[in-house]
């Protein structure tokens, strides 16, 4: 006898043929067999310790209770001699062989439930000759008694003996025999016989009946029946819905099902992402499981299928499955400032508002809440994922002077997942006021910064568009345009730096109201030269980049005052780091590739730019502002109101009007009409309105005329869209025919219905035209061929 591994839980594989010990495992643990020869698998524990078994094509699956699963490869392959492999388990109660029904048939090609009988066995009794072949299994398994699936040879009164006195067998005294008293005798009294009480009789109570309970019965529980029913396996949505989000992956969840209550007790597994999960059936039949969060919350995202599987009393296998959708990601929220610098003055009384903000395309039909002043408002994500809502002006007008406000935003996606976000404001919609952003960041020119080119803006608030905004700083003086959305901006060239003192330097701004008075405000700088550094330059000219630099490398360069052998300059952007070139002089520069580009999403984006030297460490930070996704897309309201610019019309000075599609600052608007070229004023809502005198007005020919609309953004993206009207400043012709033909009504004729009619043109064709008739009304309209006429009066 092979020697026994001594470690509970342990596996021995044997050679069948010699009986030698090949391969030894330790305790349980997930694993996989190969067994390349006809083996005895010796377990050195309890059967009682599976939980239960599988087959699976020649395979043999053995899910233990400690949650290890073993599968066995090639356990059920029929050798030459007819053998397969064995299991036995060893405790101190002695040796238990599992004898599996069906073993030299074909096995399933999906794993299916298996349930072996258990007999008492040497181990020895199996290795060599004496190993059980497959048909001498299939021949005792009646005789080891409880194997499910196997069903009974014959009716109640005895089919199934084999040499015990039982109808079954094949050899006299039995009652297989052919010849009476023997059951399988066709004369009774044998079991063979056709009339009753004999074995083979056909009416009950004989084995040979057809109605229950003899063994002959058609329904299960007697012997000759047909096959048990499969048991029914229903399992209810997971969290109502089948739908996982964010919210519900933070708490328990559970998983509820039913059963037959005969299934009480058996094992139910559920399967899910690569994972195995295992509860049991109560004894009404139901079944429940719980996955906590940390379960919830590693499943991979997306769809996937939940399967349950139930063994049976009956050691049958059913299965059911389940589509899970898990979609824990929450949507992008990105928004639009809802007023320029944090501040609601008087140019956002000018009408409605509308608010912009962008999520991903694949969110489209997300809803997003916005909540001011105690009102909500909704918008929906369209298609390109983007957004927008109108607040009216009524709710604009209610916002208190001098007060501070926040805005808040929720999107919810399809699947219930929530982004928040806010922005406070305060309104200033009386006083006028004009303001500087600090200059590189923080107010201070380092050696470095100082040789470059800066950027100078600020903000107005209560400024009309278009004003002059004068600046000046160590008696220099640049001048600046007021935006619509009341923005300003200048570039300082780095020769006008450089010649400014080192130490304390005030950057003055003014700009005229419309009171005519003077708005001043002091900014105070600090020069300091002798402070090294590092300093990006303008990025791509005007620190935007646009929808056709995108398809492009992207250098950013500048100076360093860090410099010498061994230097090193490293740019970061985006998540990713790149190496610059350094100069002797200092300067540097680094290409971004287009590639890199290409991932970018709208928004301000920072640029570090860090250089090292031995000991010596600098960094500088820069904003490039990208705009290539949410580029402009301007309409046009109907000119004119009705789009036809008529004779009284022509006289008074019209506006012409739109929007953009976008909001931010630094948009522009050009209209073409009638060969002259008008700059609208936009604000920061994408509003755009021009207006044509009537000196113009007056040269537009009459019939169709186009229009031009040029849109773009401060990034440069631009926008074309094409228009037109019809100017009609002339009189209709008309005339009227002589009523009743001459002109005159005679008695005869007053007596008749007339017909009133006349001429205009072709090109009236469908206007109306009124006719009044001693004070009566009678209308019609002008015909194809340029004539009218009413009806008969």
């Amino acid at each position: 006898m092979a020697p026994k591994n001594g470690l509970p839980g342990s596996v021995d594989i044997i050679n069948q043929k010699t009986g030698d010990i090949v391969m030894e495992y330790p305790q349980n643990a997930d694993r996989v067999v190969n067994l390349s020869q006809t083996s005895i698998v010796r377990v050195n524990a309890s059967p009682a310790s599976v939980n239960f078994y599988e087959r699976e094509g020649n395979d043999l699956i053995v899910h233990m209770k400690d949650g290890s699963t073993v599968r066995y490869q090639r356990f059920f392959f029929l050798d030459e001699n007819g053998l397969h492999s064995e299991l036995v388990f060893e405790d101190d109660l002695g040796a238990h062989h599992a004898v599996f029904p069906f073993a030299a048939e074909a096995g399933p090609m999906t794993a299916e439930a298996i349930v072996p009988a258990m007999s008492e066995v040497a181990v020895d009794s199996l290795i060599g000759a004496g190993g059980i072949s497959a048909l001498a299994v299939l021949g005792g398994l009646a005789a080891v008694g409880g194997i499910v699936g196997i069903a009974a040879a014959s009716g109640g009164s005895g089919g199934g003996g084999d040499n015990d006195n039982n109808n079954g067998g094949t050899t006299p005294p039995d009652g297989g025999g052919t010849t009476p008293p023997d059951g399988g005798g066709t004369t009774p009294p044998d079991g063979g016989g056709t009339t009753p009480p004999d074995g083979g009789g056909t009416t009950p109570p004989d084995g040979g009946g057809t109605t229950p309970p003899d063994g002959g019965g058609t329904t299960p529980p007697d012997g000759g029946g047909s096959t048990p029913g499969t048991s029914t396996l229903t399992v209810e949505p997971l969290a109502e819905d089948n739908l996982l989000n964010q919210l519900l992956v933070a708490r328990n969840q559970v998983l509820s099902g039913s059963t037959e209550a005969a299934n009480a007790g058996s094992v139910i597994t559920i399967m899910w992402d690569d994972n195995v999960w295992t509860t049991t059936v109560n004894p009404d039949g139901s079944w429940a499981f719980m996955f906590p969060p940390e379960v919830l919350q590693s499943l991979s995202q997306g769809p996937g299928t939940l399967r349950v599987r139930l063994l049976d009393f009956r050691g049958r296998t059913v299965e059911t499955s389940m589509d899970v959708m898990v979609d824990t990601v929450p949507p992008v929220l990105d928004t639009v400032p809802f007023v320029p610098n944090q501040v609601f003055d008087s140019s956002q009384l000018g009408g409605d508002k509308i608010l912009r903000g962008f999520a991903d395309a694949a969110d489209e039909g997300s809803t997003v809440l916005i909540t001011l002043n105690g009102n909500n408002y909704f918008a929906i994500v369209d298609s390109n994922g983007n957004w927008q809502t109108t607040i009216p002006l009524t709710d604009l007008q209610a916002l208190s002077d001098g007060e501070s406000y926040t805005i808040s935003y929720e999107i919810t996606d399809l699947a219930g997942n929530i982004t928040t976000g806010s922005s406070d404001f305060t309104v200033n919609l009386t006083a006028p006021a004009i303001s500087v952003n600090p200059l590189t960041g923080d107010d201070v020119l380092n050696s470095a910064e100082i040789q470059l080119d800066q950027t100078l803006s600020g903000n107005t608030q209560n400024i009309a568009a278009g004003q002059t905004v004068t600046i000046t700083l160590g008696g220099q003086t640049w001048y600046a345009v007021v935006q619509g959305d009341g923005s300003w901006s200048v570039t300082l060239p780095s020769g006008d730096l450089l010649a400014l003192a080192n130490g304390s330097n005030t950057i003055t701004v003014s700009v005229v109201d419309k009171n005519n008075q003077t708005i001043t405000s002091n900014h105070p700088i600090t020069v300091d030269t002798a402070q090294t550094g590092i300093a990006i330059a303008i990025v791509s000219t005007d620190d935007y980049l646009n929808a056709a630099e995108v398809t492009q490398p992207l250098e950013v360069r500048g100076v360093t005052t860090v410099f010498g052998p061994a230097v090193s300059v490293l740019v970061e952007f985006n998540g990713k780091v790149y190496n610059a070139v350094v100069d002797n002089a200092g300067n540097w520069s680094a290409v971004i590739p287009a590639e890199d580009l290409a991932e970018l999403k709208d928004g301000p984006r920072e640029i570090t730019a860090t250089v090292t030297l031995g000991t010596q460490t600098a960094s500088d930070e820069h904003i490039l502002n990208v705009a290539v996704n949410h580029v402009p897309q301007p309409s046009l309201n109907t000119p004119f109101a009705d789009g036809i610019l008529s004779a009284g019309e022509r006289d008074v000075a019209q506006t012409i009007a739109g929007n953009t599609g976008i909001s931010g600052p630094g948009q522009k608007v050009s209209v073409l009409l009638g060969g002259k070229t008008y700059t609208a004023t936009v604000d920061s809502d994408g509003n755009w309105a021009i207006t044509v005198p009537p000196a113009d007005l007056q040269t537009l020919p009459q019939g169709t005329v186009s229009m031009t609309v040029n849109a773009s953004d401060a990034a440069g993206n631009t926008a074309t869209l094409p228009g037109s009207a019809i100017v009609d400043t002339l009189a209709p012709d008309l005339a009227v025919l002589p009523v009743a033909g001459s002109g005159r009504l005679g008695l005869e004729d007053m007596n008749t219905a007339q017909v009133l009619s006349g001429i205009s043109s072709v090109e009236e064709a469908g206007r109306p035209v009124t006719v009044v008739l001693n004070n009566k009304t009678y209308t019609t309209t002008v015909g194809s061929d340029g004539n009218w006429r009413t009806a008969r009066i």
